[in-house]
């Protein structure tokens, strides 16, 4: 009769995609949400997903306001995979994201090749938006390359031999496989906090 009404559905069609590099080349776990546009109303029938310019029922414009809060929820989920396999972390930053203790900051920044290519481009415009967060983002979007494709076992190897490479020529006498020991709490059973 002329009138649109919202169903929260509480159902959604989603792959997820976790990729182990970054456009750069580097380790880099991370994870695509490709969501399809429909959603089963309790009806039986499929119909998109709602958009709402006025932001109270759209499922999109939700998703954008609340990125933030997803990412925490993913850095969450990591910091827990990363405690129960034997890692202690610690926090870097209040959206959740963590770093491994005992991990070498220098070897991680070595690895952090496309940050430095973003910190590149940023530094060449105007010292007035430099500090704005959301030119990062933006710079990250307008600069991406293409990635190399690689299966990932061989990526394993690649990025451990690269590693060594680097630990070789700065620290002499570690190797990868010592460092990520000694990252590791032996026999300490986690239990994840409500």
């Amino acid at each position: 009769d002329g009138f649109t009404t919202f169903e929260t559905t509480q159902n959604m069609i989603a792959s997820l995609c976790t990729h182990f590099s970054s456009r750069a080349g580097d380790p880099d776990v991370h994870t695509h949400a490709l969501i399809a546009n429909a959603t089963e109303r309790s009806d039986g029938k499929w119909r998109a997903l709602a958009t709402d310019m006025s932001r109270k029922n759209g499922f999109f414009e939700m998703i954008r306001d609340n990125a933030t809060y997803f990412g925490s929820l993913y850095q969450n989920e990591m910091a827990i995979a990363a405690k129960n396999i034997g890692f202690r972390i610690e926090p870097v930053h209040k959206n959740g994201m963590f770093k491994i203790s005992g991990f070498p900051d220098d070897l991680r920044a070595h690895f952090s090749k496309r940050r430095k290519q973003i910190e590149e481009i940023v530094i060449t415009l105007n010292p007035a938006v430099q500090n704005d967060k959301k030119i990062y983002d933006k710079v990250a979007q307008h600069s991406k390359a293409g990635k190399d494709t690689i299966d990932q076992k061989s990526f394993y190897e690649k990025s451990k031999q690269d590693m060594q490479l680097y630990l070789d020529s700065h620290y002499n006498s570690k190797n990868f496989d010592e460092i990520i020991q000694s990252c590791q709490e032996k026999g300490k059973a986690f239990e994840p906090t409500k």
